[in-house]
């Protein structure tokens, strides 16, 4: 039986909701995604949220939202999945990438000085990622960006349930806006979906407005049914089935993020430190751990770490790697200097993700534990 890196988890509770959007009289455009939105408010802390059909629309319409347009630059850590970046480019942005720090995952605060004090365009935007559900240094990043005026997004698609200094990842304390991710193998899940957060009013009707196809309908009391279209939208709505699963889901997210943490912790009491580095949490933070991501301590040539990867999956052992740089695929491979990323080179060199997700079993974790440590002795004690 296979294992999986990351897996859906419905209840009985999350059926009956979406069975009851089912045999109502609206399974789109009707009452719930707004019920999710309150509910994401009252769970965060943040005064606003608007749910869309994915995390990508979600950092789309929040780059447009804050005015990103051709010609503007925005900033991304170099580790991340390609989507951050793209969602820039969208908008027609110049993409720009920050290194990051191994031991945390997360963009490297000294990378991101060093870089601010060469750059010749200062981004218009910065938009960090909680990696695998950590939060980053968010207060010494909100203090540097605050100095060149720049516009702080969270991409906490990992990250729902987190918590940097005791507050909710997601309450906006020190960024204009942040993302989560509903996919199915994210910590929550609306089958797809992603979700918008925002203290700023402005943001909110912005991103309201774009998010369905740029069309006002506030407009008269003589004619009810009057519409005209500001600008240029998109359909990005979360439907009244995903909002209804996703409210479910959501009422729960506290004992799923407990859950993940105490699989973290049965990993590491399973694998040595001599042999691998875990992902660094800092006391101020409280990781969600969407993702169990461990590094080799040792260096690996390549097609030793590939063959572990591929004997692990062979053994149903569904491992991952979150993720390759961004700068190493094609679409962005333009002139990048591989040398000045060395974070990101050095932990894409020797990591591996490993299944998490609720369910996973005791038994089931010692054995992936277990089993990835005889495959590292086995490959390297030739080296």
């Amino acid at each position: 039986m296979e294992i999986p890196y990351g897996k859906h988890n419905i209840s009985d509770q999350d059926i009956d909701a979406v069975v009851k959007v089912l045999k109502s009289n609206f399974i789109t455009q009707g009452p719930e995604a707004l019920k999710f939105e309150k509910s994401l408010c009252a769970y965060t802390g943040a005064k606003y949220c608007s749910v869309v059909n994915s995390a990508t629309s979600a950092l789309h319409l929040t780059l447009l939202a804050v005015g990103v347009s051709e010609g503007d630059s925005v900033w991304v850590p170099a580790i991340s999945f390609v989507a951050t970046a793209n969602a820039a480019k969208m908008c027609g942005a110049k993409v720009d990438f920050i290194d990051i720090n191994p031991e945390t995952i997360n963009i490297c605060v000294s990378s991101l000085k060093k870089a601010l004090l060469t750059a010749e365009q200062k981004p218009k935007v910065l938009v960090v990622v909680h990696m695998a559900g950590l939060s980053c240094e968010m207060k010494s990043i909100s203090e540097i960006c605050e100095q060149y005026g720049i516009i702080i997004i969270e991409d906490a698609s990992h990250a729902i349930g987190g918590e940097f200094n005791s507050k909710k990842v997601g309450c906006c304390q020190y960024s204009k806006a942040s993302i989560f991710s509903f996919h199915p193998v994210k910590i929550i899940t609306s089958g797809e979906g992603g979700a918008i957060m925002t203290n700023d009013k402005k943001v909110k009707k912005n991103i309201d407005l774009l998010r369905s196809h740029g069309v006002n309908k506030d407009l008269s009391l003589e004619e009810p049914w009057l519409y005209d279209q500001d600008k240029l939208g998109f359909n990005f709505r979360m439907n009244d089935i995903q909002a209804a699963l996703g409210n479910s889901q959501l009422k729960r997210v506290d004992r799923i993020t407990e859950r993940r943490n105490k699989i973290a912790s049965i990993y590491k009491k399973n694998m040595s430190p001599k042999k691998f580095i875990f992902q660094k949490v800092d006391e101020s933070c409280f990781s969600s751990y969407h993702l169990f991501i461990v590094q080799y301590r040792s260096k690996i040539p390549t097609k030793v770490r590939a063959g572990i990867h591929r004997r692990m999956i062979e053994k149903n052992i569904l491992v991952n790697v979150h993720y390759r740089p961004i700068y190493k695929n094609t679409f962005y491979n333009l002139n990048v200097k591989e040398k000045n990323f060395p974070g990101a080179e050095l932990y894409y060199s020797r990591c591996i993700t490993l299944p998490l997700y609720p369910e996973l079993r005791k038994n089931e974790i010692e054995t992936i534990a277990k089993t990835l440590s005889y495959l590292l002795c086995d490959s390297t004690q030739s080296l």
